[in-house]
């Protein structure tokens, strides 16, 4: 198995293009720089569509970071985790931060320009993982992801 850290900073120098090398060094304001798992090994750079119809419980979120966490790991070097293998691309990243740029109708706790972090998972809190603070153990925790 190859080292994980290596493939990322593989991924990191590798120039795919122009456009997206100004994009990583933040010189383009309408990108959607997006990692994207492909297959064992495999993640590329893609500028992908930055959602444009969102529902009104919903908020747009200029995200500033991203996080690879074990689950990134784990998909990268043996393209699973959990019970769950992707058969197609990917976008990778779901802790991460940034700023709220666009606001759902019914969205009544968030404005405009609001710094936020973001955990994609909501646990039961009822288990006895979630009451002894491992919620990401929870079998029934729900993920929220958006995926284009």
């Amino acid at each position: 198995m190859r080292n994980p850290k290596k493939l990322f900073a593989k991924l990191a120098k590798k120039k795919q293009d122009s456009r997206l090398d100004a994009c990583v060094n933040n010189m383009c304001d309408d990108a959607n720089l997006t990692a994207v798992f492909r297959n064992v090994e495999e993640i590329r750079l893609e500028n992908r569509p930055t959602p444009s119809n969102l529902k009104s419980d919903q908020v747009l979120i200029r995200m500033n970071s991203v996080g690879i966490c074990g689950t990134e790991i784990h998909l990268l070097t043996h393209g699973t985790f959990a019970n769950f293998e992707v058969t197609s691309p990917l976008a990778l990243g779901h802790e991460g931060a940034g700023v709220v740029v666009k606001i759902g109708t019914e969205v009544s706790n968030l404005s405009i320009g609001d710094k936020v972090a973001i955990e994609p998972v909501i646990p039961c809190r009822k288990c006895r993982h979630c009451k002894s603070g491992n919620y990401n153990l929870c079998q029934v925790s729900i993920a929220y992801v958006y995926a284009s």
